[in-house]
């Protein structure tokens, strides 16, 4: 998928030492309905969200998306940039805050949407914990509200990850991670899309430049996303249940747990939950009926949106 036309890439600096690579385009249609800022997961890159940004762009939308520090084409964190790794999620939540400042806002294009895939939809749904103006609705895909099976499991990998981290290993792989790999390029393999086509343009994306390839996640990483989930998940809403939100499903979801993205909607008035039985977990680089189901579900969200 060619990039949007025309599509202006930038870089901002958040943090010393650090810069985020962004990418926005301007819908040709006036006045546009709004802008979306699309919200990356953990492992992906302005590039993987080529195709969603023609569609939105077609429905009369401007749109923004970001790498997250330490991977796609922002600054990545440790000397090997393979590995997945993050302080503290108030980092992310940082960085968020910064690029919706100094790249959102001075585009003056209201309603402002966020959709946001896996991590980011965990991210956002924080975000909105402290922030309930600035956006005014909310799509999150397949969310990473959790990613432990129950509490022990969380509790036994917290436990875990957090000895690491002190006993100065927090940069370590965790546990059966590794780099990039032939196995990472492998479909048959994959449990996040059924739709080899648009598998093998990630792959192809990250063959053409392999600075944007993510292996797995350090102990780190494991460390600050358990903690994160836990404040997520004991947070009492407030003024972000007031805020518009749909939460989608991937009914054959293998990564992030559907359990805690049910009970996280259940405590949202405001949120409406929808699950698309056929999809795994990247439900926008999913076959074209579930991409279909997916906008369907969206489109009573995205005001007067044609998607």
């Amino acid at each position: 998928m060619t990039a949007p036309s025309p599509l202006s890439i930038g870089f901002l600096t958040v943090a010393p030492g650090i810069v985020l690579r962004y990418a926005q385009a301007r819908t040709s249609i006036e006045p546009a309905r709004g802008t979306v800022l699309v919200i990356q997961g953990r492992g992906e890159f302005i590039e993987k969200y080529f195709e969603a940004a023609h569609e939105l762009l077609k429905a009369g939308y401007h749109v923004v998306t970001f790498d997250w520090r330490g991977q796609g084409l922002s600054t990545r964190l440790l000397e090997n940039r393979q590995k997945g790794h993050i302080d503290s999620y108030d980092t992310y939540l940082s960085d968020l805050g910064i690029m919706i400042d100094k790249v959102i806002k001075p585009l003056d294009t209201r309603p402002l949407y966020a959709l946001a895939h896996s991590m980011g939809g965990h991210i956002l749904a924080r975000y909105l914990e402290r922030d309930h103006d600035t956006i005014d609705a909310a799509i999150l895909s397949a969310p990473m509200i959790d990613i432990a099976k129950n509490g022990l499991y969380r509790y036994a990998f917290l436990s875990l990850s957090w000895i690491m981290v002190r006993l100065g290993l927090g940069h370590r792989y965790a546990f059966g991670m590794r780099d990039y790999n032939d196995d990472d390029r492998d479909f048959a393999k994959n449990r996040r899309t059924h739709d080899s086509l648009r598998f093998q343009r990630e792959v192809q994306a990250i063959t053409d430049n392999p600075e944007l390839a993510l292996g797995g996640v350090t102990w780190g990483w494991l460390y600050a996303t358990l903690r994160s989930i836990l404040r997520l998940r004991s947070a009492r809403p407030d003024g972000s249940q007031r805020i518009p939100m749909i939460l989608i499903s991937a009914g054959q979801e293998q990564i992030v747990s559907n359990p805690a993205q049910h009970d996280y909607a259940a405590r949202r008035p405001h949120c409406i939950l929808r699950t698309l039985d056929g999809a795994y977990h990247e439900i926008l680089q999913e076959s074209d009926s579930i991409r279909q189901e997916f906008w369907t579900c969206a489109r009573p969200l995205l005001q007067g949106g044609h998607v």
